[in-house]
């Protein structure tokens, strides 16, 4: 059904029938819920923001070492790291970076489907 597919599966039948109107077809929105529904055609809500980060802990917590300094003098004297969250077609990917605050360039990655220490002690260095 037009509007439906394009739009991922997310349009229900008012907004797949906005579509068709606006692409110069005449039909209800009645008629468009009913095919709809005989074609097995039903809209998937987008999925509610999922909270992945949880501060509150009795783990050790590692100090900030640079207190908001980020400003460098060399090359190589300071690097930082950080995790990404990437929410993709097959599910949320991480990815793990370091990077020299000094010229701000990515010195190494990895990208993994899971968050395990194996995701940042296998850096690809560029």
């Amino acid at each position: 059904m037009p509007g439906f597919h394009e739009r991922f599966g997310i349009y229900s039948s008012p907004r797949v029938h906005d579509d068709l109107v606006e692409w110069g077809y005449i039909i209800s929105q009645k008629t468009v819920a009913r095919i709809m529904k005989e074609l097995g055609f039903k809209a998937t809500p987008k999925e509610k923001f999922v909270v992945t980060t949880d501060s509150n802990h009795d783990l050790y917590i590692y100090p900030n070492l640079l207190d908001r300094q980020f400003s460098v003098e060399e090359p190589n004297q300071v690097w930082v790291s950080d995790i990404t969250y990437i929410w993709t077609l097959e599910g949320w990917a991480y990815l793990s970076s370091v990077m020299d605050l000094y010229s701000r360039k990515i010195l190494g990655w990895s990208l993994a489907s899971h968050m395990k220490k194996l995701l940042i002690t296998i850096i690809r260095a560029l």
